[in-house]
């Protein structure tokens, strides 16, 4: 682990083992949806929305989040420093225990 003005950066295995360490050795594994800077052009195809307790998207290419995914679980969402320009207006609408919402952006809300 490196630590550099106020970022932490660590080797993938390291962080690979606490994601599956977090997601209940591996049982939840997407509870945790973590592609922090991987170039995504859209959010990642996830199989159970529901089971989405926090999601990392932060440092990608996502312009525009549309629709309105169910994340009923869904706690934590970052999308800092990245290229989101616009939200649609239904797109938080679906998760209800959303307390972090981390965009750190100028951002359009528009009716879907």
């Amino acid at each position: 682990m490196e630590i550099w003005n106020r970022s932490v950066r660590m080797h993938d295995v390291v962080r690979e083992m606490a994601l599956w360490i977090a997601s209940e050795l591996g049982r939840e594994k997407e509870a945790f949806i973590v592609h922090a800077g991987v170039g995504l052009n859209e959010i990642p195809k996830v199989k159970n929305w529901n089971s989405v307790r926090r999601m990392s998207l932060m440092k990608n290419k996502i312009r525009n989040l549309a629709g309105s995914p169910e994340c009923l679980e869904l706690t934590a969402f970052l999308m800092q420093r990245g290229d989101l320009v616009n939200i649609s207006s239904e797109f938080f609408k679906s998760m209800p225990k959303l307390q972090i919402l981390v965009s750190v952006i100028s951002l359009r809300v528009y009716k879907s």
